[in-house]
């Protein structure tokens, strides 16, 4: 994603859909999660895995103990 038009940096975006809803209304902006988003090439280098490993599984899961 480049965020603005004469800027040669780009910003990375994360985001979750719920898969279970019909093709149509899955990637609707009411139903997509932003998740996290991961700084340009200005700022050190981060993978995704940087955000998915602990604190994103970390908020999935105290989710998960919510709603089971």
């Amino acid at each position: 994603m480049q965020p603005f038009k004469y800027n040669p940096g780009s910003t990375g975006v994360l985001y979750m859909v719920v898969l279970s809803l019909p093709r149509e209304e899955r990637y609707k902006e009411e139903n997509v999660i932003i998740s996290g988003i991961l700084p340009g090439p200005a700022v050190p280098k981060l993978t995704a895995n940087t955000y998915l490993n602990h604190p994103l599984v970390v908020e999935l899961q105290k989710c998960g103990k919510l709603f089971s």
